[in-house]
């Protein structure tokens, strides 16, 4: 323990990037975990062309109704736990999930991923980014 304190003394720059590097291997490694990857708009719409993704909306349906992603699919958070099967029988197929500014997607992310699908990504900013990036919306 003494020869530790000591090496800890004599190396504070070494222990401290070895501490930095070790949290943010557990952040990484929570957030997968927990279905939250995180994309951007510029992305989100490259997987959307690219890979025939699915978008979907969790939000309530007459936000939905307001304004959505063209091509969306609305199942409200609340119903997503016994909808999530019926998203698609390709579990392979990326899966886009937003809402109004990003916050309530990470955790309907994870129900996706315990549901079996394994390519879900979360729109940072939700809908709110989506239209600052100045892309179309459908009412």
């Amino acid at each position: 323990m003494q020869k530790l304190i000591e090496f800890i003394g004599n190396h504070p720059l070494l222990v401290g990037a070895f501490l930095a590097v070790f949290i943010y291997i557990v952040i990484s490694e929570f957030r997968r975990k927990s279905g939250s990857q995180q994309i951007g708009v510029k992305d989100a719409v490259r997987i959307i062309n690219d890979e025939n993704a699915i978008i979907l909306d969790i939000r309530e349906p007459g936000d939905y109704k307001a304004g959505h992603i063209i091509n969306a699919k609305n199942i409200p958070a609340s119903r997503l736990g016994e909808e999530a099967g019926n998203l698609s029988a390709d579990k392979n197929r990326p899966v886009i999930v937003y809402c109004k500014s990003g916050l309530n997607s990470q955790p309907a992310c994870g129900k996706l991923r315990e549901a079996g699908y394994s390519r879900v990504y979360c729109l940072k900013n939700g809908l709110y980014g989506w239209q600052e990036e100045n892309m179309p919306i459908q009412k």
